[in-house]
């Protein structure tokens, strides 16, 4: 990896940083970190705050995501080594560096999101089909079985497998180098997203894991 990507994973990073649920809560004098599971991105705003601070904190989440990506890949990335062919690698990276920051800011102890709507608009920038696809899938799992967690898990797997089948059989147009980065990635975006969720995990397992609604409620503070 060049200089050129570590700056663009920092780039996203910092966008990373504006957390949508942290702040917008804070201005209607809430703290998500000690309220209901303890997060601050938009499952526990909606179980917390209600459907209309769910909805802009996950608006606010994509569109953190959603723009650099988009930039990127179409106003910047050629003006980088091979950005013309791997475009597409440099909006990875920038929205790597956007979930990560999501995920571990570190004005919160690097305790933030879980990343699942900064992911999805990462997915959206790269191949919009694919993600189409994996909204989905989102969407039927979450009628079908109630279970946020277990949808997203599915729907980020789903996309990013894809997203790798459609590298091989069809390709990206990108450099050799590029290919293999795409699956790296692919996987190391796929592995944050159930490293955020481990605790979810431990109670899909055991069954324990609250379904979907949309009332507030006192859940039950996570690890």
């Amino acid at each position: 990896m060049n200089y050129q990507k570590l700056l663009v994973i920092l780039v996203g990073y910092l966008f990373g940083l504006i957390q949508t649920g942290y702040f917008y809560a804070k201005i209607m004098h809430v703290d998500l970190r000690s309220k209901g599971s303890g997060n601050t991105g938009t499952t526990n705003t909606l179980r917390v705050m209600g459907k209309k601070a769910g909805a802009i904190v996950f608006l606010g989440d994509f569109l953190k995501a959603f723009v650099p990506c988009m930039l990127m890949r179409f106003v910047f990335a050629k003006h980088l080594p091979d950005g013309d062919t791997d475009a597409m690698i440099y909006t990875f990276y920038i929205g790597l560096g956007v979930v990560l920051g999501h995920n571990f800011p570190f004005f919160l102890k690097f305790k933030g999101g879980k990343g699942i709507a900064c992911t999805s608009a990462v997915a959206i920038a790269l191949d919009g089909w694919i993600a189409l696809l994996g909204f989905m899938a989102f969407a039927l799992l979450v009628f079908l079985t109630g279970y946020v967690s277990f949808s997203s898990l599915y729907s980020v797997t789903q996309t990013f497998l894809l997203i790798i089948i459609h590298r091989f059989v069809w390709g990206y147009g990108l450099t050799k180098h590029g290919n293999i980065e795409l699956v790296v990635l692919c996987v190391i975006i796929t592995l944050l997203a159930f490293y955020q969720h481990r605790t979810n995990i431990v109670r899909l397992l055991n069954g324990t894991e609250n379904k979907f609604n949309t009332k507030r409620h006192k859940q039950p503070k996570e690890d």
